[in-house]
């Protein structure tokens, strides 16, 4: 045997040696095994790779816990329950502003219409007679009684309660929908609940949220049909100059 003929057996004897350690690799890679060498035939994510074994793992075992939970009848009938009452609850809010933002274009088209009548000072401030025969300001200030004096009188100037009425509507309308926004978020960390598959839901958690949304919603349509205008208090300081220590009072819905 020459020198040639030595050389490619050394060749064949490390190529057999390289394919018989990779398969090794393969096979410890595909298993999870640690080798100590960085892993060259399974990507990170894939299936078959440790990593990709492990967050596989971790996926069938959230499942499996949602699923023994769901496995119940009576719980899933109650999980479905409460998932349509979140979605109508939500639905009934979007409702509410729908209403909220028809009543307010009516409400802002009312109120220039009133201003629009409305009788005015020489530096173009709003008066209004209240329906005692005071004349107030925008703010419900009254007018001292020589600036009074000099205002020109039509005789169908809007009254100071019609004004009032519609300026409280109109903030009425921003508290609510306030009130509904923060009310939404309220429904949709519910609904977010719900879909946590690590932490599902107890069946007396379920009904919590039931009669939380159902009353979130109810209270809002409520707040919103209440016709009743909030009541109006004068400022106590009856004289334009003079700081006023009172001004509109507005209950809380």
């Amino acid at each position: 045997m020459d020198f040639e003929d030595i050389r490619q057996m050394e060749r064949l004897t490390e190529r057999f040696e390289r394919a018989a350690r990779d398969y090794d690799d393969l096979q410890n890679e595909m298993a999870g095994h640690e080798v100590g060498r960085i892993a060259r035939f399974l990507t990170e994510g894939s299936p078959k790779s440790a990593d990709g074994k492990r967050r596989d793992k971790e996926r069938r075992s959230i499942e499996t816990q949602l699923q023994i939970m769901m496995a119940d009848a009576a719980y899933r009938a109650l999980f479905d329950e409460t998932v349509q009452i979140l979605h109508d609850a939500q639905s009934r809010i979007e409702t509410v502003f729908a209403r909220i933002d028809s009543l307010r274009i009516e409400t802002e088209a009312t109120i220039e219409a009133l201003e629009s009548r409305a009788a005015r000072l020489p530096d173009g401030s709003l008066v209004f007679q209240d329906q005692d025969g005071t004349t107030r300001l925008a703010n419900g200030q009254a007018v001292d009684a020589e600036l009074a004096a000099t205002i020109l009188w039509r005789g169908d100037e809007p009254s100071y309660e019609d004004w009032a009425h519609k300026q409280n509507r109109a903030e009425r309308l921003d508290e609510l929908e306030s009130q509904a926004r923060t009310q939404q978020v309220t429904l949709g960390k519910m609904q977010a609940r719900l879909d946590d598959p690590d932490d599902p839901p107890s069946t007396d958690a379920l009904r919590r949220m039931q009669e939380e949304a159902e009353r979130i919603a109810s209270e809002l349509e409520a707040a919103l049909e209440a016709d009743a205008p909030r009541k109006l208090i004068a400022p106590e300081v009856d004289k334009i100059g003079h700081e006023a220590s009172v001004g509109l009072v507005v209950p809380t819905l």
